[in-house]
């Protein structure tokens, strides 16, 4: 079986399991700083995750026995709830940038590369020790195990994503209804006031250059309510937030982080890792970036997926064959299963994108609607005007964000700067000629009579 890591503990010594292997982002950028600081070797920007462990990790655990996460967590070794998914080959300080974006100052992670320990100096055990005769002993199993379990072990747990969710559905909730009742009544209620505003459209950008003058009215007593109601949800929402902040529910998952120097799942620990998160049910998110994953000659990255250790191949083959024996009745279907996983990984990074720009657009889009409600212009446009404005305003929105989006994912994260520049440029012009020549294109209240 695996050997596991050691530590001394009031003088005892006591066998520490992989998913007590972890450490939290303060203290991989703590090991970042130092290994920069370092006075024969620095991190370089273009080292690689295998430089960073060779001339930092090794020398600062070196006969130590345990791995550097639990090194600097041995008196209190802290528990993971978050498998890392990643490549040795990868640049190290993008890795770490990665991880910033993708991960919360609470959580603890397992990575590879600071757990294991990685001396092979015969003070503590070996890689392959760690590893174990067989793949399903590995601590990247174990690690998967601990998650499972945790994450069944009661309804709180299991309803965690639904509760983070809930403050910001009473945010989203109290906006929408806010906005609703403005363009009801064409002004901003407050407690007993309701404002508008005058807006000049034979002006050039008439917001930037004096054309907008704001007015205001009594608020009619029936309507009154709106407002403090607001006010009121608003700070339920907020003390829903500071409960849930303050109540730790463990959630755990793996991620996948894909890097530019080689396909994620190129490497068959990689492969492995997924097929067992997936057997599990254990969520698996991919990090945020544009970087892509999981595309391969023939189709199948889980069959073309390699490591450097022939028993390792072999054994991991072995168990996806045996899945999709047990799954499917045929041993090559259980790669189909892991491509499948692969894949809608990489599907759902692309709607967690949707859902971000639909979160950006929707407050915009009311922002707009609310705008022409407010609107008392000085040329009188039509309704269908003033609906023509916002659709317009909306529709060049949504096409710029999404040109920009696509040229994003199309340089994998990392546009040159003077087309992101000049793209920015051009935008702002073509909204300023837009914004002063659409009045007259718009109807008004005098082209009906």
């Amino acid at each position: 079986q695996s050997q596991q890591q050691r530590v001394k503990v009031d003088g005892q010594w006591r066998e520490v399991w992989p998913h007590e292997w972890g450490m939290t982002l303060a203290q991989i950028r703590q090991m970042y700083r130092e290994a920069r600081k370092d006075q024969e070797r620095p991190l370089l920007a273009g080292a690689i995750m295998h430089e960073l462990v060779q001339d930092h990790i090794v020398p600062k655990t070196a006969k130590t026995g345990v791995g550097y996460a639990l090194m600097v967590n041995e008196t209190k070794p802290k528990e993971v709830n978050i498998m890392v998914s990643h490549a040795w080959s990868e640049n190290a300080e993008l890795f770490l940038r990665r991880l910033e974006r993708s991960l919360s100052e609470d959580d603890v992670v397992f990575v590879c590369a600071f757990s294991l320990y990685q001396c092979e100096d015969g003070f503590g055990p070996t890689i392959l020790q760690q590893l174990g005769v067989t793949a399903s002993e590995s601590p990247f199993r174990k690690v998967l195990e601990h998650i499972h379990r945790k994450m069944n072990q009661g309804l709180l747990t299991r309803l965690r994503p639904f509760l983070m969710a809930l403050p910001y559905v009473v945010f989203a909730g109290t906006l929408t209804f806010y906005s609703c009742y403005i363009i009801y009544l064409g002004c901003v209620p407050r407690f007993d006031e309701c404002y508008y505003f005058e807006l000049d459209l034979d002006r050039f950008m008439p917001e930037l250059t004096g054309g907008l003058t704001w007015k205001r009215k009594p608020v009619d007593p029936a309507d009154s309510f709106a407002f403090p109601l607001v006010v009121a949800l608003y700070v339920v929402g907020l003390l829903i937030q500071f409960v849930l902040c303050r109540w730790k529910i463990y959630y755990g998952y793996m991620l996948a982080v894909p890097n530019r120097n080689c396909d994620l799942y190129s490497r068959l620990w990689c492969v492995y890792e997924i097929f067992v998160a997936t057997q599990m049910k254990v969520p698996v998110v991919l990090a945020r970036t544009f970087v892509k994953a999981g595309y391969s000659d023939d189709g199948s990255p889980s069959r073309s997926a390699t490591c450097c250790c022939a028993g390792d191949m072999e054994r991991i083959r072995g168990e996806i064959e045996d899945w999709g024996d047990q799954v499917m009745g045929s041993q090559q279907l259980g790669y189909d299963l892991v491509d499948r996983a692969i894949h809608w990984t990489m599907r759902g990074a692309r709607r967690q994108i949707f859902w971000v720009v639909l979160l950006f657009m929707w407050p915009f889009g009311m922002f707009m609607v609310i705008r022409s409600a407010l609107i008392r212009d000085t040329i009188h446009l039509h309704t269908t005007g003033h609906v023509a404005n916002v659709l317009g305003l909306l529709c060049a929105a949504l096409m710029s964000t999404f040109v920009a989006l696509l040229w994003t994912k199309r340089t994998q994260g990392r546009p040159r700067a003077r087309v992101v520049a000049s793209g920015g440029a051009l935008l702002t012009l073509f909204g300023a000629l837009a914004n002063r020549f659409a009045v007259t294109l718009l109807p008004t209240a005098d082209d009906d009579a």
